[in-house]
Formats: structure tokens, C-alpha cells, sequence
């Protein structure tokens, strides 16, 4: 074949195959941010909402005077109670990276604000959007926009596959031209739950424990700056958390934080163990809380309660950590451990069982011997079923806290057996795990004093072996 010819050939298959990638996209446009479609989204996928919603706006400059920015937790917060002018900004995994400059967008290109309202969820200080900025801001400039354009034309969609394959429907929405309208069916979905016994689990959303603080300051400065700079009125506050979520979190990282949000703009503060955390009636799932929650918050910022200032930020946090040793017990009394950052001072509660008390009393089977020495209680195992019942043992509070602490030389198992009446049996079905790790392994478990009172079993290893107990101590927590 001749050689001029074979390199034309190639270059034209190429450059068809690599137009065929564009092309697909564009025609399927999974994300409806290449046709700048507010009004529909197919059956199966989701539109790009920060996009949209930042391309909407520009196109209507004036229809809206306050904007309230929010992660998709903040889907569920009912803007026309701030404002008949209100629009809600909300997107999946908002940060204040994406609030920042997303809202640079909107200034430049003359979108007119007046009130700002920001709500800031935990995960800000670990989630980090600024690699991917490019693909998620629309600017309206050709440059600025090319990152972006480019991630939705030259690359491998499957959804494109997909929607040009199974001839997927596209359905009308409101999501971004009505974001409120899904306030109504979600008020449904809360009145349909109320009540109902549910098992919540945390929901961590990606926890690292590499932080991003500092980061995360600058930013909310840099929109306080430009509220300044363009008289705008900027209200911050903080989402409430689900009580579970809440004790996974390392709280000492967003107590840094807070104080020093507090040095650089006033916030409404919501984070803590209170009713809005523990009641699960205020929430979905272990992320999202229902529209009432939202109401409250609003309501609240409106009269200026929940309100922190560097002058109060201090009291703020011993306020939030007397929460978790007032923590009342929730829908269904269940157990949960403490993470070690969680703050709670012990020195003033009254402890019901110490094991290194000489008159502690309880029961122990013969599958294990105990020695007591200065720092530690030697417990030499010999069979697979040792177990502690703490049947002379009783609370007069609601909640307890058990304090354990063991040296293991292997990985085993730690159980708490659970009876809901006095006279019931254990049971597999009603019982607590925790893993023990190879080395010092330190637990904090808050406990119901109901299990307390119908004889808590303990069996602290699953193994042969010997143990070294340094701590096993029960407190009253109210």
C-alpha cells in the first residue's frame, strides 16, 4: 500500500473514531449541561445541578434577590420561608469551595444578590473540590469553560451508551427551575415516617481524617470579602448532623474549626447532640434531615438564637460537649461508642461497677481466671466462653457509660448480650460487638441503664489466651 496513502487513511479513520466521542455526548448529554436543559432529565440519571443552577441565574440576572447555598442537605430546606425571592443553590457534596467560586461566577457575570445564606456541613473541613473546579463551575467564557466542555465531550461516558442504546426518555423537572418543588413531597415523605422504628446508620460521606481547615476558613473569608465588597448580607450557619455520624467524626477537628470560623465571620451553630441530632424522627437517613428541621433553622436564625461570635465561641464548645454527657436516650434505645475525641469529664459522675473495687460484686463463669496486680487484672482464659454478668449492678440514671481498656496479644472479639426484660435469656440476636485489636484497645460505650438493671453479660474475648485488663469501670451519665 502506498505510504502517503496509508498515513491519509489513518488520519481519517482517527479522526472519525475520535469525532464519534464528542458527538455521542453530545447528542446524549447525561448531564443536560451541553444543551443548557433546566426543564428535563432523563428517567435514569441526574442533571449536573451546580452547573444548571449557575447557568439559569446568569440567563435570569433579576429574578432572584437571596441565594442560599447548601449541600444536597440543604435540598430539603424550604428557601421561600427566608424569602419570596429566595433561591435555593443547593448541589450534591456542596462545599465552600464550590459555594466560593461559583458565586464568583454569578458577581461577574452581574447576577444581582442581595442576601447570601450559607450552610456549611461538617464534611467541609476533609472534602475538597478544588482540583476539580474546572469541571464543575460554568463561567459563561469560552477559556474558562473549556476544562469543563472538554470532561463532557472527550471522554467516555457509559450513561452515553446507555441513553443512545436503550433510547432512555427524557422527563420534565423542576429542579432547577423550581428547586422548592420537591419541599412539598418531602414534607409527605416526613409525616410518613414519624414514629416509624427504623435502624439509622451513620452516614460518613467519604471520612478521610485528613483535613483541609485552614483551607476552608480562607474560603468562607473570601466570600465574606466579597459580600463586603458587592453589599451583600451574609448569613453562615452550620447543618445539624446525625447523632451516629456525629460520635464517628473526630469532634476535637470541628471544634478547631469552629473557632476559627468564629474568627472570621458570626455563625448560627446547629452542630451538637441535641434534639435535632437524636430525635430520629428529624431525619431521612444518616445524612439528611427532614423540612422541619429546616424550618427550625430558619426560624431561629430570623430571631437571632444559636448565634456564635469569637466573643462566645468558648462557651459554645463546653455547651457542645455537656451535650454528649447529657445526651438523652434515642428512639430505640441502643448502644454506641464514643469516638476518642469526644470530649466528657468523668471526675464528677458516680461509678456503679469499678472491677478493681474489693466490694464490686457480680457473676463469672469458670472459663477464666482472674490476677490482680498494681496496673493491670491478668485475665488467663481456658475456654472460648468467658463472661462477666453484672447481676448485682443497677443505675438510677437514663444512660450509663462503661469505661474498658485491655491488652490483647491477638485479634478477638468483644460482646455485650442485652436483655430487654429481667427475666428474658441472651441472645445472639440482641447483642453488641466491638473488634479487639492486637495491643492496648480503650472503649467508651454509652449503655441504657434498662440493659444495666437486667444484668449486662460481658464477654470480653472469644479466644484462649491471657489478657491484661487495665480499666473496666461503670459510670452513671445523668
Amino acid at each position: 500500500m502506498n505510504k502517503k496513502y496509508y498515513i491519509f487513511t489513518t488520519l481519517i479513520i482517527s479522526l472519525l473514531i475520535f469525532s464519534i466521542l464528542p458527538i455521542s455526548n453530545y447528542i446524549a448529554d447525561p448531564s443536560r449541561i451541553l444543551h443548557h436543559d433546566y426543564k428535563t432529565r432523563y428517567l435514569k440519571f441526574h442533571p449536573h445541578k451546580l452547573f444548571l443552577k449557575v447557568a439559569y441565574l446568569i440567563d435570569n440576572k433579576e429574578k432572584y434577590d437571596t441565594l442560599v447555598y447548601g449541600s444536597s442537605r440543604g435540598g430539603f430546606v424550604d428557601v421561600s420561608r427566608i424569602s419570596k425571592d429566595a433561591y435555593s443553590m443547593s448541589h450534591g457534596f456542596g462545599t465552600v469551595t464550590s459555594y466560593l467560586h461559583s458565586l464568583k461566577s454569578l458577581l461577574n457575570n452581574g447576577v444581582k444578590v442581595k442576601n447570601l445564606w450559607i450552610g456549611i456541613n461538617d464534611f467541609v473541613i476533609w472534602k475538597d473540590h478544588t482540583d476539580s473546579l474546572g469541571r464543575l463551575i460554568y463561567h459563561n467564557n469560552f477559556i474558562q469553560d473549556f476544562e469543563l466542555y472538554s470532561h463532557w465531550l472527550f471522554r467516555f461516558i457509559p450513561e452515553s451508551i446507555e441513553i443512545l442504546k436503550e433510547s432512555i426518555p427524557l422527563i420534565k423537572t423542576l429542579e432547577v427551575i423550581n428547586p422548592q418543588a420537591r419541599i412539598q413531597r418531602a414534607r409527605k415523605q416526613e409525616r410518613a415516617i414519624k414514629g416509624s422504628k427504623r435502624n439509622i446508620a451513620a452516614a460518613t460521606l467519604g471520612y478521610t481524617g485528613i483535613y483541609r481547615i485552614d483551607q476552608a476558613v480562607k474560603e468562607i473569608k473570601e466570600i465574606r470579602d466579597l459580600c463586603d465588597s458587592h453589599d451583600i448580607n451574609l448569613t453562615v450557619f452550620m447543618y445539624p448532623t446525625f447523632y451516629k455520624t456525629y460520635l464517628a467524626y473526630e469532634q476535637s477537628k470541628i471544634e478547631e474549626f469552629k473557632i476559627k470560623l468564629a474568627s472570621v465571620v458570626n455563625f448560627y451553630d446547629f452542630y451538637d447532640l441535641g434534639e435535632l441530632s437524636t430525635n430520629q424522627d428529624n431525619w431521612f437517613e444518616g445524612s439528611h434531615f427532614v423540612p422541619s428541621v429546616a424550618d427550625y433553622m430558619i426560624r431561629n436564625i430570623k430571631e437571632h438564637h444559636h448565634l456564635v461570635t469569637k466573643k462566645n465561641i468558648n462557651e459554645r464548645i463546653k455547651q457542645t460537649r455537656l451535650c454528649v454527657k447529657n445526651m438523652p436516650i434515642v428512639f430505640s434505645p441502643s448502644l454506641y461508642t464514643l469516638n476518642d475525641s469526644t470530649k466528657l469529664n468523668t471526675d464528677s459522675l458516680n461509678i456503679i461497677f469499678n472491677i478493681y473495687d474489693q466490694n464490686t460484686t457480680y457473676y463469672k463463669n469458670d472459663h477464666f481466671v482472674l490476677n490482680k496486680n498494681t496496673l493491670s487484672i491478668d485475665a488467663l482464659v481456658n475456654n472460648i466462653d468467658p463472661m462477666f454478668i453484672l447481676d448485682k449492678t443497677k443505675s438510677k440514671s437514663k444512660q450509663t457509660l462503661l469505661i474498658f481498656s485491655m491488652q490483647s496479644n491477638q485479634e478477638t472479639l468483644f460482646q455485650l448480650y442485652l436483655k430487654d426484660e429481667k427475666n428474658a435469656n441472651y441472645s445472639e440476636a440482641n447483642r453488641y460487638n466491638l473488634l479487639i485489636k492486637k495491643g492496648i484497645n480503650y472503649f467508651r460505650i454509652v449503655i441504657p441503664s434498662q440493659f444495666i438493671n437486667n444484668s449486662l453479660r460481658v464477654d470480653f474475648t472469644k479466644n484462649k489466651g491471657t489478657y491484661k485488663i487495665k480499666k473496666f469501670i461503670l459510670y452513671e451519665l445523668d
